[in-house]
């Protein structure tokens, strides 16, 4: 189990740039498609298809595990393991929530494994035209580069 999310972490979702509030059920539906969108992701990432993984991530990205990074960096540090021919490690998601910030933004938190070791970490899902793409990944118990998402 996990604790629960203070307000101020995952603030409720606010209007978007037109002054549009989701109804519950448009809600539930955004954060679907972003939790879709990432696991799209991990499948890519799971399979070593370097592309698809790298496409789930905006570039540059607000914050990845302590900074911001292109996805470029990202790239060249898991290449030669995930990508490169070497021994893949694997992503399994055991359970995934999502908080509504507005109809462009959603925050993930996942719990589950990557390889042999525990994941409990936060990120950041933004929608771009059709595409919804990670914005900023962190772990959950850890300051970092996360920064509050304010709504667009």
């Amino acid at each position: 189990a996990t604790a629960p999310v203070s307000a101020l972490e995952q603030p409720s979702a606010q209007p978007g740039p037109h002054g549009y509030i989701p109804t519950p059920s448009e809600r539930e539906a955004i954060i679907e498609q972003a939790k879709a969108a990432y696991r799209l992701t991990i499948d890519a990432w799971n399979s070593g298809t370097e592309a698809d993984y790298l496409a789930g991530y905006e570039d540059p990205l607000a914050c990845f595990y302590g900074g911001g990074r292109a996805r470029e960096s990202i790239r060249l540090r898991d290449r030669p393991r995930q990508f490169g021919g070497g021994i893949r490690t694997t992503l399994r998601i055991q359970e995934l929530t999502g908080t509504l910030i507005s109809p462009t933004q959603v925050v993930l938190h996942e719990i589950g494994t990557h390889g042999a070791d525990a994941v409990n970490r936060r990120l950041e899902m933004h929608k771009v035209g059709r595409r919804w793409r990670v914005r900023q990944e962190e772990l959950f118990d850890r300051e970092g580069c996360w920064r509050v998402p304010v709504p667009e």
